[in-house]
């Protein structure tokens, strides 16, 4: 759908036609329910509105719609959730105020965005029903938006969203999309966002740019597999497909067809990376929304659609192929790297950076989620996800989805670690190295002796909604941005891991930790070089003294 800027200032040029933009916000229970249940990627799917009455007679088919979800008590949270666009209008009886709608939906968000996420934007300050402003409307109120509110709210999504490019692009057009990167942001109230610049790949210092690495180290084997032998080795669990490492830009059911298509003609398609773990399993470096739409289509999830040379094969599902077509699939030849031991961590590293800088670049530990994949990756994704830690961050990180607090558990996880390889004669170099070394080591570690670690991160976790609640893993001196900060969590939980959960002890509790944001050297030490040996030195010394003053 290419959108071209209209000189309306309320529409947008829509193919050719004149189109309006408005909000919806509803708390019907079927209507919600059907957006909430809506896939990306699901073939049409058409949601009926009821009981509206402004703009009866200037609403038109094609109109774009922003869904929103309203109500007191529902089973959902409330905020703008999808994008919609007109196809039927119901004007009900001439007499009636009232008119319906049926709406195609073209995406839902992946999560819920209130009044707070487009705060920063002024642009947004009046959209109805969506904007931080307004003060409450009523359900089922239908609101008009212009075109600067549109943009500025498509910046905010992208911003909280990363990596969903293909999805605003198809709603506004590539055209347009430019726009939303130049909306006004009232930059003086965005906190920077330390743990996200500190997961990002730089190219330019890379850290392993001065490592002199032997050949005999590096081992990389081209492959040769059939679709049906991968397929095979996934049913086998031999293929780790990790898609929570991966991102968001899932593909749509006419792209997934369109690769079976090409098979089908016989075409090449882009060569696949695999990782080998020690286990033998092939961890996907790049390919997976190829494999996934392989080993779907194999399993009969989807039907073709939207093919262009075998037309005939449109809703068909793998099953209903006559045998000729099925063996195409099958035994199709896929050209692979496969990483193999004993590759230097460091070098799969970048091999994993550079194969993935032509889509959305993976931050550092996307990266580290699929080299190290093991106990260590699943108890932080449980960790996370926990209603206690959401609870001792201040549901900060619920709309994370690069994995930034996967990050902090780890970086205070790999800091235990260190503390304690300490007297082993282990030599700090610097924060990634630290961080992979961590991984490998939790990976190793039997379970009666990571379950040392995870006590740890429960105590922490649990004493810091008790002693800090809502002021836990703050920076005091910035609380009106209140991001988490990832030296302070990392400090506070060493400190709070270590002293037992007292009534007697919580006035002191909070005081000395109150007080780091007045020791200059703290400050210091979380500044800039924080990862630096000395800095990280220095912060975890303060916290041993407050230990020692609260006499523990």
């Amino acid at each position: 759908m290419e959108l071209y800027m209209s000189r309306i200032e309320n529409e947008l040029m829509i193919d050719g036609e004149i189109t309006s933009i408005y909000s919806i916000k509803t708390s019907q229970m079927e209507t919600a329910k059907e957006i909430l249940a809506f896939q990306n990627g699901e073939l049409i799917k058409t949601v009926h509105i009821t009981k509206l009455n402004w703009y009866k007679n200037k609403i038109k088919i094609g109109d774009l719609i922003l869904l929103v979800l309203g109500g007191d008590r529902k089973p959902w949270k409330n905020g703008l959730i999808a994008f919609a666009k007109v196809i039927s209008i119901d004007y009900l009886k001439e007499s009636s105020k009232n008119y319906e709608l049926d709406v195609e939906l073209l995406w839902k968000l992946p999560a819920e965005m209130t009044p707070d996420d487009f705060y920063i934007y002024p642009d947004v300050k009046n959209a109805q029903n969506i904007g931080p402003s307004i003060n409450g409307t009523p359900n089922q109120a239908i609101g008009k938006i212009d075109k600067k509110a549109l943009f500025a709210i498509f910046a905010a999504i992208d911003n909280i969203f990363p990596g969903n490019e293909l999805f605003i692009k198809e709603i506004i057009g590539e055209k347009n999309f430019s726009y939303i990167q130049n909306v006004p942001v009232l930059r003086n109230t965005i906190p920077k966002d330390q743990i996200e610049e500190d997961l990002l790949v730089t190219h330019g210092d890379s850290k392993g740019k001065n490592k002199n690495f032997s050949p005999k180290n590096i081992s990389i084997d081209k492959n040769t597999y059939s679709v049906f032998e991968l397929n095979r080795k996934f049913g086998n669990n031999l293929i780790k497909l990790d898609s929570d490492f991966q991102r968001l830009d899932v593909w749509k059911t006419y792209q997934k067809s369109e690769l079976i298509e090409s098979v089908l003609m016989g075409l090449p398609i882009p060569i696949f990376y695999f990782n080998e773990a020690s286990t033998g399993e092939l961890i996907v470096v790049d390919g997976r929304q190829r494999l996934t739409a392989f080993f779907e289509f194999i399993d009969n999830k989807f039907p073709l659609t939207e093919l262009k040379i075998f037309s005939e094969y449109n809703s068909k599902y793998f099953k209903d192929l006559d045998p000729l077509m099925k063996s195409r699939i099958e035994d199709y030849q896929i050209q692979s790297y496969v990483i193999v031991p004993p590759t230097d961590d460091s070098i799969k590293f970048h091999i994993f950076d550079r194969v993935n800088r032509a889509g959305t670049q993976l931050n550092k530990q996307e990266i580290r989620n699929a080299l190290y994949n093991g106990q260590i990756t699943k108890f932080l994704k449980k960790v996370v996800n926990s209603a206690k830690f959401r609870q001792s961050t201040s549901n900060y990180f619920v709309k994370d989805t690069r994995m930034k607090d996967r990050y902090i558990v780890l970086r205070y996880m790999a800091f235990e670690y260190y503390f304690e390889s300490l007297k082993y004669g282990y030599e700090y170099t610097d924060i990634d190295t630290l961080l992979g070394n961590a991984m490998t080591y939790f990976n190793k570690l039997e379970e009666s002796s990571f379950d040392r670690y995870i006590d740890k991160v429960q105590k922490g976790i649990d004493n810091a909604i008790f002693y800090l609640g809502n002021d836990a893993f703050i920076n005091k001196n910035n609380k009106s941005s209140r991001p988490i900060n990832m030296n302070i969590f990392e400090t506070q939980m060493y400190f709070l891991s270590r002293i037992p959960q007292s009534e007697e002890l919580k006035q002191v509790v909070f005081k000395k930790l109150e007080s780091l944001f007045q020791d200059k050297n703290f400050i210091d030490s979380i500044g800039s070089f924080r990862d630096g040996k000395t800095k990280i030195e220095t912060r975890f010394k303060i916290m041993d003294k407050l230990l020692r003053e609260v006499n523990v």
